[in-house]
């Protein structure tokens, strides 16, 4: 159009088009997705101006999944961009895309799950605009488009003022319902993945399995790390991976936990399990680490996301010091990744802060009897000088978090992996051999401590810490 129209720069290129395509009533309209409306507004800054008066005609859809689905099954299709198929459903709803099924579609979790990421965030682009530019849009929801477009059409007709124009007979493509059953199919099938887990048939194909220890609501179906990418933009592919993982069995399989709980995640690092809480339903977050660089981003992060300041809070101080601190029944659930060296006082700060769950990624030591291995680490300090510190971690094994468990007063259970459906255990290998474990500690209310604990300390090799 641009070659076409002979303009010289983008601005002269809108003039000459509004020209061209503006109406006999003075009508012009565009369809346009946020990336590219937020890119045209800062090649032409006056654009919103040189269209001014503005009516924005927002077209929404009930069931986002489906239509993740439905664009997950259609860039299978050799030869179509993702861009070519998200307008060609615009267009005609998806009815010639249906025409066409793609060549070798197969069911894909995390495509159908990227993909709903992707419109959730144009969505949230948009309202977020909108919101900036104090801008109330007509909504148009796309089941009303397909099932009644004679009144959509009515209605946009007498927003934008043309009731009084000479009318036209035009065919509507959308006046067919179009057939979408692969897409709702895998839709269906995705909800129930995600609400119960997957395990592998005889054949190598997942089937969905039940007896998960929560379900997803609709809104919920994606994850955390796809709706909101810019944690993990510069992961590599299997740390991404890992991220996944790890939310579907620290979050995903615990939802119910964070349903409008107060919610501390002690070594909470730049926020990405504080923030994946909030989306779970936390009612409040209250992240908790020593290294004050990690929560400034976490905070910065926060604030461009626009989270609500009031439902989260980053505290800078060392963990045990911040969980004597805080009051008894302050926070229903704890999620912690790595505990104290001394796990004897960590859980004792536990049973003093008397959570209803507590929430436990953390790496495993072997052995048979009840062991803690103190592991040395360095990191760097937050001064300019680039110092490093060294930093001692406890690497308890499962005897001993059973036995701090019966002492302190809490039921454990342990999340299994291996039912987890997962095939490629690639970035999680940890996991598959134990070496990482995932619990769930619930807290029993009418406990009293039994006889003190005992515990021994030895060197073991290469100078390397044991207790037992």
């Amino acid at each position: 159009m641009i070659a076409r129209l002979a303009a010289t720069s983008p601005a002269d290129y809108l003039q000459k088009l509004l020209a061209c395509r503006t109406s006999t009533n003075g009508t012009f309209g565009l369809n346009v997705e946020f990336n590219d409306f937020d890119e045209a507004l800062r090649r032409i800054p006056r654009l919103l101006d040189t269209l001014s008066p503005v009516t924005y005609i927002y077209l929404d859809r009930q069931d986002r999944l489906v239509q993740a689905a439905f664009m997950a099954k259609a860039v299978q299709t050799v030869g179509r961009s993702a861009k070519e198929i998200a307008s060609e459903q615009t267009a005609d709803g998806g009815r010639s895309a249906e025409k066409r099924p793609p060549k070798a579609a197969r069911y894909d979790r995390d495509l159908i799950s990227q993909w709903l990421g992707r419109i959730e965030r144009q969505r949230l682009e948009w309202t977020r605009w909108f919101d900036r530019a104090r801008v109330v849009p007509f909504v148009v929801t796309y089941e009303n488009l397909i099932t009644k477009p004679a009144g959509v059409v009515e209605s946009i007709v007498e927003l934008i003022g043309a009731q009084s124009d000479v009318p036209q007979k035009l065919r509507v493509p959308l006046a067919e319902r179009p057939s979408d059953r692969i897409s709702v199919q895998w839709a269906r099938r995705f909800e129930h993945e995600i609400a119960n887990g997957i395990q592998e048939s005889e054949s190598g194909a997942p089937n969905a399995v039940s007896g998960s220890d929560t379900r997803i609501g609709e809104s919920d179906t994606a994850h955390i790390f796809d709706r909101y990418e810019r944690l993990t933009g510069t992961a590599e592919p299997a740390a991404a991976k890992r991220l996944r993982r790890r939310y579907d069995a620290i979050i995903g399989r615990n939802r119910k936990l964070f349903k409008n709980a107060r919610v501390l995640d002690v070594r909470s690092g730049e926020g990405y399990w504080a923030l994946a809480s909030l989306d779970a339903g936390a009612a409040h977050v209250t992240g908790v680490d020593s290294q004050g660089k990690v929560l400034a981003a976490a905070r910065a992060y926060f604030g461009k996301m626009g989270i609500d300041s009031k439902s989260y809070q980053f505290d800078e101080r060392k963990i045990l010091e911040a969980l004597s601190s805080f009051e008894p029944g302050a926070f229903d659930v704890i999620l912690c990744r790595e505990i104290s060296p001394d796990p004897h006082l960590f859980f004792r700060s536990l049973q003093h802060l008397r959570p209803k769950h507590v929430v436990m990624d953390i790496r495993m030591a072997g052995r048979k009897e009840p062991t803690l291995v103190l592991r040395v680490r360095q990191r760097e300090l937050e001064q300019k000088t680039g110092e490093r510190s060294l930093a001692l971690t406890g690497v308890p094994n499962h005897q001993l978090i059973e036995r701090l468990c019966e002492h302190f007063g809490f039921r454990c259970r342990v999340v299994d992996w291996h039912t987890m459906g997962i095939s490629d255990w690639t970035g999680v290998s940890d996991y598959k051999r134990n070496g990482r474990r995932t619990y769930v500690l619930d807290r029993i209310t009418s406990h009293d401590p039994s006889t003190p604990l005992e515990a021994h300390v030895w060197r073991g090799k290469q100078g390397a810490r044991h207790a037992r």
